[in-house]
């Protein structure tokens, strides 16, 4: 529900390797803007883990690495790179994700509270975590349907709280292309999350997006 392009279009892309035995490992990619992640324009995702099936249940257990390559905070310089564990479950139509932080979120500490925040420090806020649901259903001539709400919590900053809430569209066109339409907003504080150009960068948007996968 945080945009870090500032609302402007974004270019991704990733590679998956995956094991018959269930485990995967790969890095994705996109762009960012140097106003919302300070001193870089890219930032690059590596992720691995383990995921299987038993009947209708399905799992996911691993790790993604957030890296902004030369990111830093302009005051502190702290860095904004996060490693984040990660457990899913499936059921049918059903999913939950559960993801925890075990560096500080998004370089959130003491330091970066004061210098660069101007706000009374309290701690690491390593220990955050990300709790997400989601609901998909098919429909009919290659449509589908996907609601999905998330809560944001972080450490010993919980002012910084919030809970997303996305709706999806999407239809795939051809074979590997999917086109999709999303509504996503959120309760986040719109004066902690208002970057330096004056843009809130909770509020309620649009997404549109077209993929290919091969």
């Amino acid at each position: 529900g945080i945009t870090y392009t500032r609302e402007k279009p974004a270019v991704q892309g990733s590679l998956t390797l995956s094991h018959r035995s269930g485990a995967y490992l790969g890095i994705a990619g996109t762009n960012v803007n140097h106003v919302a992640i300070n001193n870089t324009s890219i930032e690059i995702d590596v992720f691995g883990g383990y995921a299987g099936s038993v009947g209708d249940f399905t799992y996911d257990v691993g790790f993604l690495q957030f890296l902004f390559p030369g990111g830093k905070y302009e005051v502190s310089r702290e860095k904004y790179s996060t490693l984040e564990l990660n457990a899913g479950v499936g059921w049918k139509n059903l999913s939950l994700k559960y993801s925890h932080a075990v560096t500080d979120y998004f370089g959130y500490n003491n330091k970066t509270m004061v210098m660069d925040f101007g706000m009374e420090p309290n701690g690491r806020s390593r220990g955050s975590n990300y709790l997400e649901a989601a609901v998909n259903f098919e429909l009919p001539y290659g449509f589908a349907f996907e609601a999905h709400i998330g809560r944001q919590v972080v450490r010993n900053y919980r002012k910084f709280d919030f809970t997303d809430h996305r709706l999806t569209l999407s239809k795939t066109l051809a074979p590997g292309w999917l086109a999709s339409v999303s509504y996503i907003d959120t309760n986040a504080r719109s004066a902690l999350y208002t970057d330096v150009r004056g843009l809130d960068t909770s509020r309620a948007k649009w997404l549109a997006s077209l993929s290919h996968e091969f």
